[in-house]
């Protein structure tokens, strides 16, 4: 059975290959002037980035490198439930046909796309979370080990009070 760290390693190096691969793809579309796939190109990258320094932080033991990627696949994780939850509400809503969408897909009506979009957003974000759960258990055992590397390291060299009282010499 692989360890954790291998699992968080290879994890993170293939979401930083797709990132890196959707940076490549959107600026092929940015040369055109298109402004959101300029942005879209610099978040890829730029994320793609803060995913590899995840991976060189698991390779050299260091928790101070996986916290950005943490940090920025919270908020993503929140973005993304959110945008669950609104889904879901106007898929409600959809069935009482009280929003008039054209899907893309003759044959469904509204009801039945909203439902089969939101049933698709929920498996992505339970997929997103378990990823989410098993890069923080990676980080957690790291910062740990590093933990116990410090206190083994820092322990002889610790400092105690040889003071005595005042003699009368």
């Amino acid at each position: 059975m692989p360890s954790l760290r291998l699992i968080c390693c290879v994890l993170s190096i293939v979401i930083c290959l797709c990132e890196f691969a959707l940076a490549i793809y959107e600026y092929s579309h940015s040369r055109g002037g298109n402004l959101a796939a300029i942005i879209f190109t610099c978040v890829f990258f730029i994320h793609g980035c803060i995913t590899f320094m995840y991976f060189v932080g698991m390779i050299r033991h260091n928790p101070c490198l996986l916290v950005p990627f943490l940090t920025i696949q919270l908020i993503f994780m929140t973005v993304l439930g959110v945008i669950v939850v609104i889904w879901w509400i106007t898929a409600i809503l959809a069935c009482f046909d009280l929003i008039h969408y054209k899907n893309p897909i003759d044959g469904m009506s509204n009801c039945e796309f909203f439902m089969a979009v939101g049933s698709l957003l929920l498996i992505l974000f339970i997929f997103w979370a378990k990823i989410s759960l098993t890069l923080y258990h990676g980080y957690k055992r790291i910062e740990r080990e590093s933990f116990y590397r410090w206190r083994i390291s820092n322990g002889p060299h610790k400092t105690r009070s040889r003071t005595f009282p005042p003699t009368p010499v």
